[in-house]
């Protein structure tokens, strides 16, 4: 509701009050704006005498949700106005659009919400907008932003289609050559299913997910048919079992693949047999030739019952063949790293705290849940190796405030924290149900687990502090004897069963440790729990915990960043005297990917929202970490939210939200008018540099 309609999500909100609303009879043209700021005026003025307010106080409305602002406020010396619709005000923080009434808006009157961020906060937005990202910020989205598909438009169901074909291709191949290293290949897949997912890697090497969704591209795996009949049937856990279409799948996929040849009068050849000839085109659009020339379609059906003549002599060059396709497709494919699975999570455009989103691996069953509510989805890559804690999956929830559009001025909170699934991941990815992969904690608000102790992450409400995260980063990876770790602190703000947050800098480096077992996590409560070393474990149970974290990590194929070889050689030498810091994952890798991506995805959307002055917009980022590869975690962004959960529902937030208040009312009150404001745990990022000319 009050969302724009081409971000998919209705018409958008009126600008002025209706005629006979409360408000109607102040409305004015564009040309009166003096009349309407000296009517504004006297309304302040009445509204004063009525309420008591001195006439030196600021006004402010702050809605219930959000007591720790509205205390701070009051202890800054302003007066507060109880009625979220009221146009008397000097700063308004509203947790819904309905309580702006745009059209009366004065410049000088401070707001923390923009009248349109669909672009942004809505999924179907974020994901055309960051289309848009290689031309606004130099860098491509496939690079932090799952591949995902707005199911709407005809031509990106037809991209989705052939992506999720190329994947599931993908996917065959994977666990083939996992078969070959293991020495079970007679139990993997048979040789024309992986001849099959190779003549699909093959033919459609050089198209990215950009390229997908041009209608030149969407639609160039229309000849081969044969070859996608082949893989779908494929049952990636029984490599050797056979799942023939169901005739509602099919039909959903010829009824996706009619609407995207009805708009761009795309004519396929009728013989149906996989004469990769099948000849396309765009000439009403111009679009020129659907099938790129370059690209091998001469496969045919003879060519994919050859393979299984002569199988000793083609095994070697189907495992050789597999090799090389895979690589090739992974030049082209910047997204997550697969695990031999293709998986897909599909979201609706415009709802959110997990709100009916789903994780399939069927196509058919894709088509079939969009298809009911018109399209209105996203289809989104799933991230199938994520980092896990204990084996729970998790995401970051990381606070942004945004206080100007042009130029575009971001704050970062330098205190996110992570959000637990409430099942263990199933690597095999056999179990999607959604405690298993979604994070978002809002439907267990009010179970029994929720609000208890857990066992192995040592919190409640399924929650840690980031320095929680940092302390088990360096006791599961960090290969050094001796550990010097003067970064890694406890959490700086109490939760509520330790009583009212501390200030910040409480903890200093004092409490750091220089070797494993001394001085670290002393005063958390049993709601905070890092790790076993951060908890005062002995040094055996700690070697228990870094010997399990590598041997589950080494079981995913490769192991975190190890500290510099040269500094760690430095540091032995030195250890008695002048020990070498270990290094900190968080502050060396992740968290300059997540100010990198927070500053793309914020900067590929600053021409399309709706920017206003004096609004200060407060926005949720997830973020997800993926399995590592050359060495290093790599950063995701999973959506952006509008108005983040702010409630009291866990020890830490109940933290962390008192004091972000805090710092947001010195942001949004002090700070225009005295530089040199302490803004507690904002920190102002740097402004991205120009994207490199075409």
């Amino acid at each position: 509701k009050g969302f724009r309609s081409d971000f998919g999500c209705g018409p958008p909100a009126p600008s002025s009050p209706a005629p006979g609303s409360r408000l109607g009879s102040m409305s004015f043209a564009p040309n009166d704006r003096k009349g309407e700021l000296k009517v504004q005026e006297q309304l302040v003025e009445k509204w004063r005498k009525q309420n008591g307010c001195p006439k030196s106080a600021k006004i402010f409305i702050c809605s219930p949700m959000c007591p720790a602002l509205r205390d701070e406020l009051l202890a800054k010396g302003w007066f507060q106005n109880t009625d979220m619709r009221s146009t008397v005000f000097d700063l308004k923080w509203s947790s819904s659009n309905g309580d702006v009434s745009w059209g009366q808006l004065t410049p000088s009157q401070i707001l923390n919400t923009l009248e349109d961020d669909t672009c942004l906060t809505t999924k179907y937005g974020l994901t055309r907008t960051l289309r848009h990202a290689k031309r606004m910020v130099g860098v491509s989205s496939e690079t932090f932003y799952p591949r995902a598909f707005c199911l709407q438009d005809p031509t990106e169901r037809m991209g989705f289609m052939a992506d999720f074909r190329l994947s599931k291709a993908e996917a065959i191949l994977d666990a083939f050559l996992q078969a070959v290293e293991k020495g079970t290949k007679d139990e993997s897949f048979q040789p024309e299913v992986v001849e099959a997912a190779i003549q699909l890697c093959e033919s459609i090497t050089e198209v990215s997910c950009e390229d997908m969704v041009k209608p030149e591209k969407a639609g160039i795996e229309l000849g081969l048919q044969e070859s996608w009949h082949l893989v779908e049937n494929a049952d990636l856990f029984k490599p050797r079992k056979a799942n023939p279409i169901t005739r509602e799948s099919s039909t959903l996929q010829s009824m996706v693949e009619s609407s995207y040849r009805r708009k761009w009068s795309v004519k396929v050849a009728p013989d149906s047999s996989p004469s990769m000839a099948a000849t396309a085109s765009a000439a009403s659009n111009g679009r020129g030739s659907l099938l790129n020339a370059s690209m091998d379609l001469n496969a045919t059906a003879s060519s994919v019952a050859s393979s299984t003549t002569s199988t000793k002599a083609k095994k070697p060059t189907l495992v050789a063949r597999a090799r090389k396709a895979l690589a090739t497709r992974a030049k082209s494919r910047k997204g997550p790293p697969m695990r031999g699975q293709n998986t897909w999570i599909v979201k609706p455009t415009c709802r959110s705290r997990g709100e009916g989103i789903e994780v399939h691996q069927d196509l058919g069953l894709i088509l079939k849940r969009a298809c009911r509510d018109a399209f209105r989805w996203i289809a989104q890559k799933y991230i199938e190796r994520p980092q896990l804690i204990h084996g729970f999956k998790f995401d970051i929830r990381q606070w942004v405030l945004v206080t100007s559009w042009k130029p575009l001025t971001i704050y970062i909170w330098k205190q996110p924290f992570l959000r637990f699934a409430s099942k263990k991941y199933d690597d095999s990815i056999a179990d999607l149900s959604k405690s298993v992969h979604l994070t978002n904690n809002s439907p267990l608000k009010g179970t029994a687990e929720f609000e208890e102790e857990h066992e192995e992450l040592h919190t409640k409400g399924f929650m840690w502090y980031r320095q929680q995260y940092e302390d088990w980063l360096h006791t599961s990876f960090c290969k050094r004897k001796h550990h010097c770790t003067p970064w890694l602190h406890t959490p700086p703000y109490k939760s509520w069963e330790e009583g009212h947050p501390m200030e910040c800098g409480a903890c200093d480096t004092s409490e750091a440790s220089t070797s494993p077992g001394e001085g670290e996590g002393e005063s958390l409560s049993s709601s905070a729990k890092p790790s076993p070393r951060a908890a005062g474990g002995s040094s055996e149970n700690i070697a228990e915990s870094n010997e399990s974290s590598k041997e589950r990590e080494d079981k995913e194929g490769s192991v975190l960043i190890e500290a510099d070889d040269e500094d760690n050689a430095e540091g032995e030498k030195k250890e008695k005297k002048e020990p070498t810091p270990c290094k900190n994952l968080w502050d060396s890798s992740i968290n300059p990917q997540i100010k990198d991506v927070i500053r793309w995805t914020l900067a590929s959307a600053a021409d399309k929202v709706k920017a206003r002055r004096n609004t200060h917009s407060l926005f949720g980022f997830d973020l997800m970490i993926s399995h590592p590869e050359k060495g290093k975690p790599k950063v995701w962004l999973l959506e952006v939210n509008k108005r983040p959960d702010l409630s009291y529902s866990t020890p830490i937030k109940f933290a962390l939200v008192k004091k972000m208040f805090r710092d947001t009312a010195a942001v949004m009150v002090d700070l225009p008018h005295n530089s040199k404001t302490d803004i507690g745990e904002w920190e102002l990022l740097p402004p991205l540099p120009p994207p490199p000319a075409p």
